[in-house]
């Protein structure tokens, strides 16, 4: 009977996001943090520091997808990367072009 109930009460494990796809978001987080800081200082030099770390981040992203469609993965986290990297961009064209 104990087998019976703990067959009908499995719960599946989610998939984790791959380490790459970790790496991705931490570069990506780390440039909007330099970004944020950039442009309260109005720093055109940090904020290209900022926006070479989230190109970084969207390239490791970009690695982190078409490892993870090789395996059969889930791509958890790609999403979130590019939203930041296209926060850093931006963040990047509007004080950019104020400065």
């Amino acid at each position: 009977m104990a087998d019976h109930a703990d067959h009908h009460h499995e719960v599946a494990e989610k998939p984790n996001a791959s380490t790459t796809m970790g790496i991705a978001l931490f570069f990506s987080m780390a440039a909007l943090m330099v970004s944020f800081i950039a442009a309260i200082r109005a720093s055109y030099d940090l904020l290209t520091v900022g926006l070479v770390l989230g190109a970084i981040g969207l390239g490791v992203g970009l690695l982190g997808v078409v490892l993870a469609k090789a395996k059969h993965g889930t791509t958890r986290g790609f999403a979130v990367v590019l939203f930041l990297s296209v926060l850093v961009a931006a963040l990047w064209a509007l004080v950019g072009s104020n400065t």
